[in-house]
């Protein structure tokens, strides 16, 4: 005997909800356990912390979390593909190290130069210490 077609379709449906409920991730990240393990359990906070709080209010339906983390673990994922091409050392000897060292010139500069005064604003700060970036002709990207 069949079964009425509205049987068959709650089956359908209840399946469809069980797989829907079964979604996995790869934990893997960076592919290290010594950084993927802490970033997961700092994820996991992030979640119950500023996703979980609100989103609960809203649906049930678990299927923006899990885009939410999965996008979120893409992104650490393609970072840190990204980043085991950059050369760390040529980057921190090479201009940073200089541009760095500049700032920080400037920075001694600009406090030497307001030290004079007794009362100054964040504002005349950062004034003068543009001022002095431009005289020394270094750019701040900032």
């Amino acid at each position: 005997p069949l079964k009425p077609p509205s049987n068959g379709l709650t089956l359908v449906l209840e399946k469809l909800v069980k797989l829907r409920l079964t979604w996995k991730l790869d934990k893997r990240l960076s592919g290290s356990s010594i950084i993927d393990d802490p970033f997961n359990e700092v994820l996991d906070l992030f979640m119950r912390d500023f996703v979980d709080t609100w989103y609960q209010d809203i649906s049930t339906d678990e299927e923006f979390k899990y885009e939410v983390r999965r996008t979120i673990q893409a992104v650490v994922v393609n970072l840190s593909a990204k980043l085991r091409d950059v050369d760390f050392i040529a980057l921190s000897t090479g201009q940073l190290l200089t541009d760095m060292t500049s700032q920080l010139r400037i920075f001694k500069k600009t406090q030497e130069r307001l030290r004079v005064f007794n009362n100054y604003s964040v504002q005349d700060e950062i004034r003068v210490f543009f001022e002095l970036e431009n005289q020394f002709k270094v750019i701040c990207t900032d």
